[in-house]
């Protein structure tokens, strides 16, 4: 299972949402998902892919459907001690 490391912006900006009532709920779910990715594989509706051109190297998530439309954008580090997620940062939706 992968331990998250997220910035302060990813910090802030869940706050921003938690504020609004945005379901934070399935923002926590792919979260989870991504977290135990390297035992299990992600499901389809995530439509995870790689991203090209400034943001070479990062992945996209799409999170959530009727009720929310999310784009979690972020990266793999590896250190030391293990994998972490680094760099995830969420792109606010409607």
């Amino acid at each position: 299972m992968l331990t998250p490391d997220f910035t302060k912006a990813f910090a802030r900006d869940r706050e921003k949402c938690v504020k609004k009532h945005w379901d934070i709920q399935a923002l926590d779910s792919a979260l989870e998902a991504v977290c135990a990715s390297d035992e299990t594989k992600l499901v389809p509706s995530y439509r995870d892919h790689a991203l090209v051109g400034d943001l070479a190297g990062c992945r996209a998530l799409h999170i959530g459907g009727q009720t929310s439309n999310w784009v979690l954008i972020g990266h793999h580090t590896l250190k030391r001690e293990g994998p972490d997620l680094s760099g995830w940062h969420s792109a606010y939706g409607s």
